[in-house]
């Protein structure tokens, strides 16, 4: 492994920026016995989801939990104390009624026949919505829907 201690220098052409926050999810006050306080767990939103909630609203996470050991904790306690973290998913509102659409059986006739169509991937590209599909997935996955490398 690399054994240089520096000094080291930002290489600003392959440097990616990405949005990042770090919000707390707190259990609704209604739903907490009387004399017990909310309890709260970290959650990083990544991207378009930052931004998706403002204080006070209420919302349902979908996360992957994550859990590191926290080195300082350990030391002072002397067994390992794990810190966990949720990474955001997906952010909806509870009570946002744009948020919550139905899907028709038009809607998923539809999709059906798009998923079938062998020209998927040049109809969306026609549409260009393959940029919007390569900033959000690998691109093997954006291939396999057949579209053609930029």
């Amino acid at each position: 492994s690399c054994q240089a201690r520096g000094p080291f220098s930002i290489c600003f052409s392959q440097t990616t920026y990405t949005n990042y926050q770090r919000v707390t999810l707190q259990e609704s006050p209604g739903s907490v016995p009387p004399g017990r306080l909310p309890r709260t767990k970290d959650v990083v939103l990544v991207g378009d989801l930052v931004d998706a909630a403002k204080p006070g609203e209420e919302v349902a996470v979908v996360a992957i939990f994550e859990h590191a050991v926290d080195v300082a904790l350990q030391t002072a306690n002397g067994f390992p104390v794990y810190a966990t973290t949720l990474e955001a998913n997906n952010v909806i509102r509870l009570g946002d009624t744009t948020a919550s659409f139905q899907i028709t059986e038009e809607d998923v006739r539809a999709i059906r026949a798009l998923a079938r169509d062998e020209r998927v991937g040049e109809r969306l590209e026609d549409l260009g919505h393959v940029e919007l599909l390569r900033r959000q997935l690998p691109f093997d996955a954006v291939h396999v829907v057949g579209a053609r490398r930029a």
